[in-house]
């Protein structure tokens, strides 16, 4: 496994911005991550999966019941730190502006809304769709409950139940 202590989850935007050469969000805070880079040409498309709460110490516990993450970190994997305080709409705003908390200023979902709305935040989405490329956000109804979709992707699949089997 390769270690990158000094990445956090701001770190996502800029590489996941290289990747699709697209101009790194206004505000990024950090750099991409090279190891990343080095291994992964530029692409159109590209698929994030947020697997929200499954951090390392988690995966150790439950590493039996998930063979297809398993097989996939045998291919490449690398472990990132978390932004504080590590919850979903936190570090989602990290992961999608590039920022840290004290700079997005997102705690929880009312902050969330506040901050879809605020055209001074610049999120990996906004550059996608300023190159012409088209983005799509598939999530659980219950996780973005008042959140402006249309404001941030292009297409939003929104799934009612709780469980994965819609999104899939």
């Amino acid at each position: 496994m390769l270690r990158a202590d000094d990445y956090d989850l701001r770190a996502i935007t800029p590489t996941v911005a290289k990747i699709l050469d697209v101009i790194v969000p206004f505000g990024t805070e950090v750099d991409p991550i090279s190891e990343v880079l080095e291994g992964i040409p530029s692409a159109e498309r590209l698929v994030l999966v947020v697997i929200d709460g499954f951090g390392s110490a988690l995966w150790k516990y439950v590493r039996h019941a998930v063979p297809t993450i398993n097989r996939i970190a045998e291919l490449r994997q690398m472990e990132i730190a978390s932004v504080m305080p590590s919850t979903t709409y936190v570090c989602i705003s990290s992961m999608l502006t590039g920022t840290s908390p004290n700079r997005h200023g997102v705690t929880n979902l009312n902050d969330a809304i506040s901050a879809a709305d605020d055209p001074g935040i610049n999120t990996l989405f906004d550059v996608v769709k300023c190159k012409g490329q088209e983005t799509l956000m598939a999530v659980h109804r219950k996780g973005v409950a008042g959140l402006p979709l249309e404001r941030l992707v292009d297409q939003a699949i929104v799934v009612e139940e709780a469980n994965d089997d819609e999104i899939y």
